[in-house]
């Protein structure tokens, strides 16, 4: 991890245009440490930590953004199994956190809201339908991580207690 630091991917935050998120393959952005996603306000130029306390980012890298533009609540996909620190989290390649302040939490995206509930591959691309408030995922994961078959894609209502289905037409 982090030969040389990257960025793979920004989102605009729809209910706040000054804020981006940042993910890639990195340890902090303008002096800030927040490992592999970092947010970033236009309107001051600077950087802040995503995560709680000590816990500041994920353990590899993001690979993918989206944020929802009813709720603002900003997911973000890769090949990272934990956020890092204190009261690290395990979250299955794909995780959330809120806008409401700097210091922003995580919450795993799984059935029941528990740890790792997530996927078991990377995630290299997350979209929102925001009609049906349904995150789709798409990777290299064949399952979740409580044993579903996945083929690749999975969907799931934005609510954390609603489980990751496979996708189907």
């Amino acid at each position: 991890k982090v030969t040389t630091p990257a960025i793979l991917c920004m989102a605009v935050h729809p209910q706040n245009t000054d804020i981006i998120f940042i993910g890639g393959d990195f340890l902090g952005l303008g002096g800030v440490t927040s490992n592999c996603i970092i947010r970033l306000d236009l309107s001051t130029g600077t950087f802040s930590a995503v995560g709680v306390g000590t816990s500041i980012g994920v353990n590899n890298i993001v690979r993918t953004i989206a944020i929802n533009p009813t709720t603002g609540t900003v997911y973000f996909g890769g090949d990272f199994t934990a956020t890092v620190g204190a009261g690290s989290v395990a979250v299955g390649h794909v995780a959330q956190c809120d806008i409401a302040g700097i210091n922003l939490g995580y919450s795993d995206l799984g059935s029941g809201g528990g740890t790792n509930n997530g996927l078991n591959g990377n995630v290299y691309g997350l979209v929102i339908d925001n009609t049906n408030q349904i995150l789709y995922a798409g990777g290299a994961f064949t399952a979740t991580n409580t044993g579903t078959t996945m083929d690749k894609i999975a969907r799931k209502p934005v609510s954390v207690a609603q489980a990751w289905v496979k996708f189907t037409a």
